[in-house]
């Protein structure tokens, strides 16, 4: 499958001109983030506004990919998060909704060695139960930046974007290597490097992973040798940002007590990650 990659010179176009509007719903500025090479799914993220006096709800997205689905993220008490699926987002009369890095989103999967890729545009069918069948395009954008048109978005509380961002890369990053099933707690960032705590069935443990030019890659995996200063200069980093980075684990677990943090530092060894 090749994407339509369309000319550089349509990138100039005002954020206005990316919206689709009909009799009852405003689906605003609909973009994905690059991936990379080896990425195996990417997520697509968008506003949608319900003008009308009715409910509504978005069942499907349809797209030419292998699987096109709907996801959100749940945090239980532990602060664990995960990526679950939804069956479809409710749109209430006169209510916005944000899809947004963190958040929820579109997931587009089995990219099969052709990543997204600044410039590109998604064409893509979303399906609402009153609404009917509304086509649409997501941009890709540059992670950590953007091509416009996100500035005055209501992002619910959320992290500023560049921030969301980094999350949502992060995890995704991450989520490549241990599989679908993997949960995510506590995450420290600090410039270029990032250590998640993580737990994917019987094992848990702590990820150190850096920011490339083609985005966050796993390093590896270890259990408590990542929450020490000592460790992130064995890894290539200054001893001034391993401090920073060490304090940044450790405010990141301030929350999680004695029991919780033993659980991630319990993976035995070092797993350092090759061919990501």
């Amino acid at each position: 499958m090749k994407r339509l990659a369309f000319a550089l010179a349509l990138l100039a176009l005002p954020a206005a001109a990316h919206e689709v509007t009909t009799d009852s719903l405003v689906i605003d500025h609909p973009y994905a983030l690059e991936t990379v090479a080896t990425a195996m799914s990417g997520a697509g993220y968008m506003t949608i506004t319900n003008t009308g006096s009715a409910p509504d709800r978005l069942l499907d997205v349809r797209a030419d990919f292998p699987r096109v689905t709907l996801h959100g993220t749940e945090t239980d008490a532990q602060g664990v998060t995960r990526v679950i699926p939804v069956e479809g987002i409710e749109i209430a009369p006169g209510e916005t909704v944000t899809l947004a890095p963190g958040g929820m989103h579109v997931m587009f999967m089995g990219l099969d060695g052709d990543p997204f890729e600044e410039g590109e545009r998604i064409p893509a069918t979303l399906v609402f139960d009153r609404a009917g069948e509304i086509a649409v395009e997501f941009w890709v954008e540059p992670r950590g930046g953007s091509t416009g048109g996100h500035e005055g978005h209501d992002q619910s509380g959320l992290a500023p974007a560049s921030d969301e961002d980094d999350v949502a890369a992060v995890q995704f990053a991450l989520g490549e290597v241990l599989g679908p099933d993997a949960a995510f707690g506590a995450m420290a960032l600090e410039g270029d490097a990032a250590v998640v705590a993580w737990r994917a069935g019987d094992e848990a443990g702590r990820a150190f992973l850096r920011e490339e030019a083609n985005g966050w890659r796993v390093i590896l995996l270890s259990g408590e040798s990542l929450r020490f200063a000592a460790t992130f200069r064995v890894l290539g980093l200054s001893p001034r940002r391993g401090s920073a980075l060490q304090e940044a684990v450790a405010l990141a677990e301030a929350d999680l007590g004695y029991a919780r943090q033993a659980e991630f530092d319990g993976f035995v060894g070092t797993l350092l990650v090759a061919g990501h």
